[in-house]
């Protein structure tokens, strides 16, 4: 038997339904981390003699290689994980003969795999289907009625795979990036008959039904948002790019839209789904930010790991994340909100506390929380990259209860003993030892939350704009004395966005508009100052650039000068797919500095902003960061 983690509506929490899975190939599918013997399944590869191939659409892609996402689950050390399904946008009608061509010149040895599943799930199973393996050339599909997604497990090579999909009903896709909200209009509107959608970021793919189309409004701010619901998840995880086994997924997180009855929100492998009547949830912008914590919470069960947890967490655990994410939205915390913190002291105003008897599951919470609270944002990314790189795994309730005591003692720099005996877990003597040559805990901590009355945080001074264009705003102001994790930025008095360095770019903004802006101090505590400075600007008219707007597709050679968000550019050499302002393929020619950019080298004389100062490349450089490196010369 196996479990899926179920959102329960009206308790805000998921519930386990236990479900007794008979066929041995769907059992091993659910085994996280098994090793599974599979018979190799392959595409047919030529159409019966009274089928013939007629294509309604075709689009050709180069597929991202993931590598395995059970590798992924192992070195992460998550239970779930993403997903390592890839996007088509192409829906197989139950007569449609889909041809699929794979470029033979690929160099890889693992070969893509297709699934076709129902757009709205009628069952947690048809999230999780194994893929069927495409070989090299023409693949036929004639069996199957579904939305169309790719695989492609392959660690990376040279070549990475092409594909050609030949066939099939183009479905109305939005793509971060790629498109706007007014293409979203059009694109709706020319595909009035579709069984359903799709928007794709750098983090997320939304797969919904017809009936769903209309909640999306802005998919461009929604997905936003949702990528950093995910980077802030990630954040918390400790994934960066430090080390190799750090490094976040280079997978989605697919998220599906689900009529099976008795569920309203879950995760399973490969997806979170929900029910249409939550759909609001993850397709309105406002909803996901404000009211979100149901798809937070999901999407936090793929980020729990393992190694952490002992029994009664999996409910627990991944509201760290979601606890995170609601505080980063700017939102009061839940455990405020539902006033859970009276319950919390009311606990721990008794005697002889056993926290594994606890039943309240927010109220369990209440100490991983607490950690955070004491010990900031940067708690629980060590405390994470600490469980990466153990070596051995802890593997009974009490092992991993001493564990995770004396790890958290060696993250916070305390002997955090006291603390977790007052919540009722018990301290062994080894344990115990091991945590002696630490500082005491000097602080009663146990008795944090979320509001408490603290010295008041003194506001940002010195806002002003730096940069003022048709189609953004860049912004910077002085950084606040004190304990300190971040700023809130205000637009026309409503909350835009937060951000954890000085400088802020608005680039959803009209032209030739006016706009007020403020900025209010964040603390680790999540108590927000008083408004900063106000600035009001007001963004300039459409540029009159004769340049044509850079394409993603087009190719450009040496030379060749685009123009792309408000900026000229030229070519320097061949390019294609490669971003203006990101890529070291393009010159800029307009006369503005521009933030810093890891990604890009720059060369003697070059000027950018970093943290809202302004520095100069004394020669050549790439990656090095601009206030700690001599590269660079403050202006």
């Amino acid at each position: 038997m196996k479990h899926i983690h179920v959102f329960n509506k009206w308790r805000g929490m998921s519930v386990k339904k236990t479900t007794n899975i008979l066929l041995p190939l769907a059992l091993s599918a659910l085994m996280v981390g098994s090793t599974v013997a599979t018979v190799p399944a392959y595409a047919q590869i030529e159409a019966k003699e009274s089928q013939t191939v007629a294509p309604q659409q075709e689009i050709s892609m180069k597929l991202e290689q993931t590598g395995s996402i059970y590798d992924v689950r192992k070195r992460l050390k998550v239970k779930i994980g993403p997903s390592n399904r890839q996007p088509t946008g192409i829906y197989k009608n139950m007569n449609d003969v889909i041809e699929i061509y794979v470029d033979p010149s690929t160099d890889q040895s693992v070969m893509p795999q297709y699934i076709i599943s129902p757009i709205v799930l009628t069952n947690y199973s048809e999230g999780n289907k194994p893929g069927i393996t495409l070989r090299k050339g023409r693949n036929v599909i004639t069996d199957g009625t579904g939305i169309i997604h790719l695989i492609n497990e392959s660690e990376p090579t040279q070549n990475p795979v092409t594909v050609t999909i030949s066939g099939g009903q183009e479905l109305p896709s939005f793509i971060l990036g790629k498109h706007t909200d007014d293409d979203w209009e059009m694109i709706k509107r020319s595909h009035p008959n579709a069984p359903g959608f799709e928007l794709v970021s750098k983090h997320v793919i939304i797969t919904g039904g017809s009936k769903s189309i209309s909640l999306v409004q802005s998919p461009n701010e929604l997905m936003r948002a949702h990528d950093k619901a995910i980077e802030e998840q990630y954040r918390v995880a400790g994934l960066d790019s430090s080390n190799v086994i750090h490094q976040p997924a280079p997978m989605k997180h697919h998220m599906r839209e689900t009529s099976e009855s008795g569920y309203w929100m879950y995760a399973f492998f490969n997806h979170t789904a929900y029910a249409s009547d939550a759909m609001d949830r993850i397709l309105n912008s406002d909803t996901f930010q404000r009211n979100g914590w149901g798809p937070w919470h999901e999407v936090g069960h793929t980020n729990q790991m393992d190694v952490m947890d002992w029994s009664g967490l999996g409910e627990v655990t991944n509201n760290i994340y979601s606890l995170s994410v609601q505080r980063y939205f700017g939102n009061n915390s839940r455990l405020e909100e539902d006033q859970i913190y009276d319950k919390v002291f009311d606990y721990l105003g008794q005697e002889n506390n056993d926290f594994n008897k606890i039943d309240d599951v927010f109220v369990k919470l209440a100490m991983f929380w607490q950690l955070d609270l004491a010990y900031g944002n940067n708690f629980y990314p060590s405390l994470h990259k600490a469980y990466r790189e153990l070596t051995d795994q802890p593997g009974s309730d009490a092992v991993k209860q001493q564990r995770f005591i004396r790890l958290a003692s060696q993250t916070a720099n305390r002997n955090l003993t006291p603390f977790f005996e007052k919540w009722g877990l018990m301290v062994t003597e080894e344990t115990k030892q091991l945590l002696a040559s630490l500082p005491d805990l000097d602080k009663k901590i146990w008795e944090y939350r979320d509001n408490m009355d603290d010295v008041a945080l003194a506001p940002p001074t010195g806002l002003q704009a730096t940069d003022i264009q048709s189609n953004r705003v860049t912004f910077q102001w002085n950084p606040s004395e004190g304990d300190i994790i971040g700023y809130d930025i205000y637009r026309n008095g409503s909350w835009r966005a937060r951000v954890f360095s000085t400088e802020f770019t608005d680039t959803n903004v009209e032209a030739d508009t006016e706009y007020r802006y403020t900025v209010k101090s964040i603390d680790v505590k999540g108590n927000e100052s008083e408004d900063s400075n106000e600035i009001v600007v007001k963004t300039k008219q459409e540029s009159s650039s004769s340049y044509e707007q850079w394409n993603r597709d087009k190719i450009y050679n040496k030379g060749d000068r685009v123009q792309y968000e408000g900026f000229d550019y030229e070519a320097k050499y061949w390019t294609q797919g490669n971003t203006p302002g990101s890529s070291d393929n393009w010159k800029l020619l307009s006369e503005v500095i521009l933030p810093w950019n890891s990604n890009k080298s720059y060369e003697g004389g070059d000027k950018v902003t970093y943290n809202g100062v302004v520095y100069m490349a004394k020669w050549w450089t790439k990656g090095e960061i601009p206030d700690k490196s001599s590269v660079w010369e403050q202006q």
